[in-house]
């Protein structure tokens, strides 16, 4: 399981959408019940996806512009005005990326694309793996506690539950198409 969350944080961390994140919380809660050790489980995941985001940084930072150009994701207005975000707000944006996805997978080749100066991408990017590595993993170390009574919750309402969001669902549709 170790390997696969290692596999996984490390293809987010060069821009390939994967379960991340799902790992994550699943090997916390394995380390919470004692099936796993949580110093592996957090480490590895630190590992895998700051070898991933430097991997893509590089990308980035070597060909970035013209695979951004060459498949139309964005334009040269577009770049230049990448470029001048990350001069403004690099650090705060390379610290708060891995909190999202899609900055999560693509921040670092921006970054890369942007020219930020390597210590400086390296640095803010730490921090902001370790900042979001350790939320995640305290917040379901907390509620993994907690978790039991919740999922008996929501397995006992299941019926309940399902046939409130296809009603709200059917009520924004007909208001959507009467507007």
């Amino acid at each position: 399981m170790i390997i696969v969350l290692f596999g996984a944080m490390f293809l987010e961390g060069i821009g390939i959408p994967a379960p991340g994140l799902t790992l994550l919380i699943a090997s916390v809660i394995l380390a919470s019940r004692g099936e796993m050790s949580i110093v592996p489980v957090v480490g590895l995941a630190a590992i895998g996806i700051l070898t991933g985001s430097q991997l893509s940084y590089f990308i980035g930072r070597r060909g970035g512009r013209r695979l951004l150009l060459r498949i139309g994701l964005v334009d040269r207005h577009h770049l230049r005005r990448l470029h001048s975000l990350f001069e403004r707000w690099g650090a705060a944006l390379l610290v708060a990326a891995p909190f999202f996805d899609g900055t999560r997978q693509y921040g670092s080749l921006v970054a890369g694309t942007a020219e930020v100066r390597w210590h400086r991408f390296t640095l803010y990017n730490l921090a902001g793996v370790v900042l979001w590595i350790g939320v995640w993993s305290i917040a379901t170390e907390v509620l993994g506690h907690h978790l039991e009574p919740v999922l008996a919750l929501v397995h006992n309402s299941g019926p309940w539950l399902f046939g409130t969001v296809v009603l709200t669902l059917l009520v924004l549709l007909v208001y959507r198409l009467i507007r």
